[in-house]
């Protein structure tokens, strides 16, 4: 699993934590930008339904896959 945006956002909180514990008159911003990583519009996500040419129905549960 990728968490690159999850550290970024933890080591932002914990910047701004920092800078509210040692007292710094300082404004601080923090604009987070964030998106679907989805080549196309209709990609598969997770706990989507999808219906074959043969009319099973699958239900998506992990995306994660490797091989």
């Amino acid at each position: 699993m990728i968490c690159v945006g999850a550290t970024f956002v933890l080591g932002t909180l914990y910047t701004i934590y920092v800078i509210s514990e040692i007292n710094l008159e300082l404004n601080v911003i923090d604009i987070i930008v964030s998106s679907e990583n989805m080549l196309f519009g209709n990609s598969i996500k997770l706990n989507d339904i999808v219906v074959l040419m043969s009319s099973k129905i699958i239900e998506i549960i992990e995306t994660n896959i490797e091989g």
